[in-house]
């Protein structure tokens, strides 16, 4: 039986993100065609648990080599430096990038990798360094797709040189890229600096909403007695978590019976929200899950009140996909996000003077929402018709057609 291609996704760790999140479910779809492989350019600091859910489903890890152990990099720069004195000056990096080159070509080809696909900049300057240098060799067709890493805000606050490096740095990348994905029209503003560099085929991502609910053992079922407010997000402050603590309790002042479950992992931010809200019992903090789907089945409402530089914020559509309207802040593609054509599925927030989402307006939408039952039943039939884009199905054919041509 002819042996399936390969796919190695290159990510930046195993801890809990929209894109890491969204390459879990994109290699479990396309391992139907390909057998998929996973590489992490970050091997420490990693969740354990959510690198098992890679594991369980269906992918390959396949380890960022370090070339040498302490004894033999060691010997190897004094060798180095030996050679050195006779006018030879790249021993060390000639035997490093044979190795290297011996360990890779010995994994893509065992492995019949044919594809690699790399996700935020971190992860593309690997490939370029790391793995291009052996192109030749390995014979692969190298896709990127461009989350909010390369988005030009981010740009804003550098210098002119900084943003001079940052530039050329993207340029490297996409010319050497054989193709590349965005995920929202706002990654392809970069391009306008370049152009002869083709600009990007946007695909949006994609969700399976019915995938198994893998936290059985943690019961949320209590939740159900309360009109339930959750957020998703990474365990950073800009994605809006105290905005929406502070409007929760707002509106505890005109509701007891509702409730604020906080879905991420305890970073050191998060512990500290944990400790500073301890006495306010509606509010629950989860910890890690290993889906968020637990909670989502009992949630009435989702909150991203974000003030990060979003592209598409990967928990908003799992709230789409589990029939959950939202509320949330104007930033990247969210309006086009929760609205086909004139079915809306949330609320956008308008921002306060400091260009943030306005608490006053999300505790009056969370009001809204809490108060006008016609209102909430009209967003949350409105989400299979939102949803229906984020189709993982849909992106799963986009994405083999992006590797195969």
């Amino acid at each position: 039986m002819k042996k399936k291609p390969g796919i190695l996704f290159v990510i930046n760790d195993f801890n809990v993100g929209g894109a890491e999140v969204f390459i879990l479910r994109l290699g479990k779809e396309m391992s139907k065609d390909y057998n998929v492989y996973i590489t992490e350019i970050q091997d420490y600091n990693n969740n354990t648990e959510f690198k098992n859910r890679f594991l369980k489903g269906g992918f390959i890890h396949i380890p960022k080599k370090h070339s040498f152990s302490p004894v033999v990099d060691f010997f190897l720069w004094k060798m180095n430096a030996l050679f050195s004195k006779f006018g030879y000056l790249k021993f060390y990096n000639s035997v490093k990038f044979n190795y290297d080159k011996k360990y890779w070509i010995k994994n893509f080809t065992k492995n019949n990798i044919s594809i690699v696909n790399s996700h935020l900049l971190s992860s593309d300057l690997f490939v370029f360094h790391e793995l291009s240098q052996f192109k030749l060799a390995l014979d692969f067709k190298w896709v990127i797709t461009i989350h909010s890493s390369y988005n030009m805000s981010n740009l804003s606050h550098l210098s002119i040189d900084e943003k001079k490096r940052n530039l050329e740095q993207a340029y490297n990348v996409f010319k050497s890229a054989d193709a590349s994905v965005c995920v929202a029209d706002l990654n392809k503003e970069i391009f306008s600096n370049f152009k002869e560099i083709t600009p990007p085929t946007k695909i949006y991502l994609g969700y399976d909403p019915d995938e198994i609910d893998e936290d059985k053992e943690k019961d949320f079922s209590y939740l159900s007695k309360y009109f339930t407010f959750s957020m998703v997000a990474r365990g950073i402050k800009e994605k809006g978590w105290e905005i929406a603590i502070e409007a929760f309790i707002k509106c505890l002042k005109y509701h007891d019976d509702i409730r604020l479950v906080l879905i991420c992992p305890l970073t050191d931010y998060m512990i500290s929200l944990k400790d500073k809200y301890k006495h306010i019992k509606q509010i629950i903090f989860t910890d890690f899950l290993k889906s968020p789907v637990s909670v989502l089945k009992y949630t009435k409402v989702g909150l991203l009140p974000s003030y990060y530089s979003e592209s598409l914020p990967y928990s908003i559509i799992e709230c789409l996909g589990n029939d959950v309207p939202v509320i949330t802040s104007d930033r990247g593609e969210l309006e086009d996000m929760i609205r086909e054509r004139d079915k809306f599925a949330g609320i956008i927030l308008k921002n306060d003077q400091n260009n943030k989402p306005c608490i006053k307006e999300l505790e009056k939408s969370m009001l809204e929402l809490i108060d006008n039952f016609e209102k909430y039943e009209e967003f949350k039939m409105n989400t299979k018709i939102v949803f229906d884009k984020f189709s993982i199905q849909k992106c799963s054919e986009k994405y083999s057609q992006i590797f195969t041509n």
